[in-house]
């Protein structure tokens, strides 16, 4: 748990100096990456139901830098906001996650840290963003993503309420038929962002809008857990070690 700690605090600051390379208005303009999926979604904290085309976004020619590149993936944060395709949009600023999620006007089932921790840990499973390589895929890792930032703590897992031990909760994905194999997958994924004990590598921010959807950005960081100590350093850390090992000892002598 203290690793893990210390995990986030280097992310958030690694973060905040990310983001201070792109202050001042953001341009955005993205189509989908792999198609989409048509269908109900809603959260009973979100305003309700919607019928949307569920999917990932990539960037297109026309905005900011890097997001003007097809390497730009990002997916949908909001479900109550709606963003034109293939439009520039110049309205956005990037915001640290942790501080995006905990001072958005509507509470999130989760709380800030817990939807931060979730995105990490599911874009860390999954690899970090990437192209998706199917319709379907795309539109269960957006689906993914909603659970991540909508669902409380007692029914996160499941988009559909068809996983066993683990209720409708707050998000669903309605299921239609044609909707089935994206609701399963995005299920499929669930299980292993949950189950991943691993490093997790990426910071979360968010590009906010107040009259577009807001989009998810995650930035890579450096494997602040796997680094392997120069010999020297590694010598005097350990001559470190001794010091203290043998003035404790006299302590207890004395």
């Amino acid at each position: 748990m203290v690793f893990r700690t210390l995990r986030f605090a280097a992310a958030a600051a690694l973060a905040c100096t990310a983001m201070s390379a792109q202050a001042g208005p953001v341009s955005i303009q993205v189509g989908f990456a792999h198609g989409s999926v048509n269908m109900t979604v809603g959260a009973t904290n979100a305003g309700g139901s919607v019928t949307a085309s569920v999917g990932a976004f990539k960037g297109l020619t026309g905005a900011s830098s890097p997001y003007n590149t097809s390497a730009f993936i990002t997916y949908c944060v909001e479900l109550t906001q709606y963003l034109s395709l293939n439009t520039q949009h110049d309205n956005y600023t990037l915001m640290d996650g942790a501080v995006y999620f905990g001072g958005i006007t509507r509470g999130f089932a989760a709380g800030s840290a817990v939807v931060v921790e979730r995105l990490v840990n599911l874009f860390s499973f999954l690899g970090g963003i990437k192209a998706p390589t199917s319709t379907t895929q795309s539109a269960a890792i957006q689906l993914a993503v909603w659970e991540s930032i909508y669902e409380g703590n007692t029914a996160f897992g499941s988009v559909g309420g068809n996983v066993s031990g683990i209720g409708a909760g707050t998000f669903a994905a309605t299921n239609n038929g044609t909707t089935l194999a994206a609701i399963d997958a995005a299920n499929v994924i669930l299980a292993g962002a949950r189950n991943f004990t691993g490093l997790g590598l990426f910071s979360i921010q968010v590009l906010s809008s107040s009259a577009n959807q807001d989009l998810l950005v995650l930035t890579q960081l450096p494997d602040v857990g796997r680094v392997i100590p120069e010999p020297a350093t590694l010598a005097l850390t350990l001559t470190a070690l001794l010091g203290v090992g043998v003035v404790t000892r006299r302590r207890r002598n004395a």
